[in-house]
């Protein structure tokens, strides 16, 4: 049995799960209604020396890592109807040449210590743009002190990747003080739906009423294949991070209207379509041809020749609410299909061992 497996546990044996999920991962994202509210009601509080100051802003650009970066894709995804201005997410070791002076540049690494943020901060800093970090510590929050920059601290001690309710909230309130958006009906939407999914959702609650579960139960044994549309592209890229690190299982993320001008053309003619099981998250205030397409994508590519089809419809008046829906019930979804599979999801040793031979060099 390969490392950091173990038996499978029942998805109705909950009182089990322990066997597997070692360090109740489940708990993390079972609380990520108040997570969320806690970053919330902090983010409001930091930083206070961080304010729009007159200082225009052309531009806006989240330059972090993994979990640390998804928080910038849900942002840009479900504000863009509203953002007067560009808003990118890079993860890579530098920013893109528009960078400059007037570009708000929020520096997002939970640990601090990610090698690629570290080299977009000092690039940064070369380009005289300004400059806020979010973070729990390490080198990247001793650097924001020494150049006199402000930070909004992040409690310590939690997976990047399930720290997603506390680094997303300073991105938020980072937009709201450069006077960009206006978020506090989203985040207390989105906070509240958060509540009902993980409710509706939590361990205790039987696979035959549990979306998570079904989610989970359906996409064992095959690879996960998961679509967004328009504001839920971002959550779609979510489920399948979560797939990658908590079950460990390969899977990949597309979306509509896009992938039906290429990924349609295989399904049908690619002999290993049956492999794969697909997810499609649905946005009911989506646009309605992209609603058409979908319909006929299931008609013309899907049935018959994937593995299934699962369908997540996500709840919420504002766009944020919608994501937010639909990134808790993937987050729970994903340690599902950990338990059922017997893997520890909170271990992430491959990711370890190859930072640690980066580190020699």
């Amino acid at each position: 049995m390969p490392p950091g497996t173990h038996e499978g546990v029942g998805l109705d044996d909950w009182a089990h799960f322990g066997r597997v999920d070692k360090s109740d991962l489940l708990g993390r994202v079972e609380a990520f209604a108040q997570d969320l509210a806690a970053g919330w009601n902090a983010a409001r509080k930091a930083a206070p020396s961080f304010r729009k100051g007159g200082r225009f802003v052309s531009s806006v650009i989240v330059a972090g890592m993994g979990g640390s970066a998804i928080s910038g894709e849900i942002v840009a995804d479900a504000f863009r109807g509203h953002l007067p201005v560009p808003m990118a997410v890079v993860q890579d070791y530098g920013l893109p040449a528009f960078a400059r002076r007037e570009t708000l540049v929020i520096v997002s690494s939970y640990s601090g210590g990610t090698e690629e943020t570290l080299s977009m901060f000092e690039d940064a800093l070369r380009r005289g743009c300004r400059i806020v970090g979010i973070t729990s510590g390490g080198e990247l929050k001793r650097r924001l002190k020494e150049e006199g920059l402000p930070c909004f601290a992040l409690p310590g001690g939690v997976q990047p990747r399930a720290a997603l309710p506390f680094l997303l909230p300073p991105v938020v309130e980072s937009l709201a003080r450069a006077e960009l958006i206006t978020p506090k009906e989203a985040m207390e939407e989105s906070i509240a739906v958060a509540g009902k999914i993980a409710g509706a959702c939590a361990r205790a609650r039987p696979l035959r009423s549990n979306k998570a579960k079904r989610v989970a139960d359906a996409l064992a044994g095959g690879t996960p294949v998961v679509f967004g549309e328009g504001v839920l592209r971002a959550a779609a890229l979510r489920w399948r991070t979560q797939f990658n690190e908590n079950p460990k299982v390969i899977a990949r993320d597309d979306m509509f209207p896009a992938s039906n001008h290429n990924d349609i053309n295989a399904w049908g003619l690619d002999g290993r379509a049956g492999e794969f099981r697909v997810v499609l998250l649905r946005d009911p205030k989506g646009h309605p041809r992209t609603a058409r397409r979908t319909e006929l994508t299931k008609k013309l590519a899907l049935r018959g020749n994937a593995g299934g089809i699962i369908e997540v419809e996500a709840t919420g008046e504002t766009a944020l609410a919608r994501c937010i829906s639909a990134v808790v019930l993937g987050d729970l979804a994903s340690v599902y299909l950990a338990i059922k599979l017997g893997v520890d999801p909170t271990p992430v040793e491959v990711i370890s061992r190859l930072k640690a031979e980066l580190a020699k060099s």
